[in-house]
């Protein structure tokens, strides 16, 4: 039985040489998506979402890679397991 799920998400660590991002990031977009704009140099440190599956014997942990994890969670909101499902998404640092 499933005793509790989480989707967790480390602080990124990214250049600020790249301005679009920034714009993005104050016109109240998602993490995810600014992040979509960034270049592969200006990624300093990058963690990728995780989804935890905690059972009673057995942690299951899986890397988001395909999905936003904002969309991941208002999937579960809608499911019984909206009560067990606990959400830790970290911002960006712009260095």
């Amino acid at each position: 039985m499933i005793e509790e799920l989480e989707i967790f998400k480390d602080t990124d660590t990214i250049s600020a040489t790249q301005v679009l991002i920034l714009f993005f990031l104050k016109m109240g977009s998602s993490d995810h998506t600014a992040s979509k704009y960034l270049m592969p140099k200006e990624i300093i440190k990058e963690h990728p979402p995780m989804f935890h599956i905690r059972t009673s014997d057995k942690i299951i942990h899986l890397q988001i890679e395909k999905i936003n994890p904002e969309r991941l969670i208002s999937l579960i909101k809608n499911t019984n397991f909206a009560d067990i499902t606990s959400v830790n998404l970290f911002p960006p640092i712009i260095i």
